[in-house]
């Protein structure tokens, strides 16, 4: 001890000063890892019950900034984070935090997380379910781990069924994921001044059935959808899509899904609920040349959809007898919203 103080007062050199200052970085590095390595490990399932002084290990599924439609403003980021036993939670991050940790929330990998608090989950865009989230603090670290030290999957989704948007759910402040075949697109609306608050296109998706549902899609997501693959896959197969964190929305009596800042497209056949769903599909099934411009006709995928069920039910046999039977009575089914768009069309191909 005395030796250390004799050290400490004795005239300052460079190399002394640097001496002290790597002495306590160290130890400071160390006290605050060792810190870290005394907080319990434990599941995202256990959190609501161990809400301080606890750890977690979990990859990072996805991230992305919360803010408006038609406003660069952020208000705070987001992420959803998946532990080695498949349970899930919603991080809130806000953009201090994110700016202290943006090199380390990097989609796909895996980190240990500490130092955070549990907080009931918040009624409005909250992109999983469940009751609680967690919000990163100013003590808020993040590890990087081997991604080879835990088996834990790269994608995460909810799936729900499309006819049950507005019938099983109704919530307008609920996010789902939703997986169909795209069936074509709506005529984009005009880049104008009056025109940018609103909508840019429906995109139609369809699910193994037939059911067709609307997402509403901003103009930031359009070019996602117009690229020269997906152009070419389409002239030989369906393109699968799986729409995830879509926002429900109801407007006079109908509901559809719009997409929001929360919501992510995945194309990739790769994954297994691609796969399943491009298994369920019935053999033959016409492709539908995607034409991302959109038309009244194969916007919405008429003659195709007219077509399947005139081979589906064995009570109509002809295009005109489909025209003059409402369409909820086959078993190709619309949506409310799309079959309102549906019929004015169908009238023009009875003339």
């Amino acid at each position: 001890m005395h030796k250390f103080i004799e050290f400490c007062v004795l005239p300052c050199t460079v190399d002394r000063l640097l001496s002290v200052f790597y002495c306590f970085f160290f130890s400071a590095r160390f006290f605050a890892s060792y810190q870290i390595n005394m907080l319990d490990l434990v599941n995202i399932s256990d959190l609501p019950n161990r809400p301080h002084s606890v750890r977690i290990q979990a990859r990072i599924i996805r991230v992305w900034p919360a803010k408006g439609p038609y406003s660069p403003a952020i208000w705070y980021y987001a992420a959803i984070l998946m532990d080695a036993a498949g349970n899930v939670i919603e991080a809130r991050i806000q953009k201090e935090q994110y700016q202290r940790l943006s090199r380390l929330l990097e989609e796909g990998r895996i980190c240990e997380v500490a130092k955070f608090s549990v907080k009931t989950a918040p009624r409005q865009y909250h992109a999983i379910k469940g009751d609680h989230i967690i919000s990163f603090t100013r003590q808020t670290t993040l590890t990087p781990l081997a991604s080879a030290s835990l088996e834990i999957p790269m994608y995460y989704f909810d799936l729900q069924r499309l006819d049950a948007v507005g019938t099983d759910i109704t919530d307008t402040n609920k996010m789902i994921d939703i997986i169909g075949r795209i069936a074509g697109f709506s005529p984009v609306r005009p880049d104008t001044e009056a025109d940018r608050r609103k909508p840019a296109q429906m995109m139609y998706l369809a699910d193994e059935r037939g059911y067709m549902l609307e997402v509403t899609l901003w103009r930031q997501f359009l070019p996602l959808f117009d690229t020269p693959s997906l152009h070419e896959e389409s002239k030989n197969a369906p393109v699968i899509v799986i729409c995830a964190a879509v926002q429900v929305n109801e407007w006079d009596d109908t509901y559809n899904v719009k997409a929001i800042s929360a919501t992510r497209f995945y194309f990739d056949k790769t994954i297994p609920e691609i796969m399943h769903f491009a298994a369920s599909l019935p053999p033959n099934l016409p492709p539908i040349v995607l034409d991302t411009q959109g038309s009244p006709y194969d916007g919405v995928a008429v003659a195709n959809t007219a077509q399947r069920i005139v081979q589906s039910d064995p009570q109509t046999v002809t295009i005109s007898e489909f025209l003059a039977v409402p369409v909820t009575a086959y078993s190709v089914r619309i949506s409310p919203s799309l079959e309102r768009a549906i019929y004015p069309i169908l009238l023009t191909m009875q003339k």
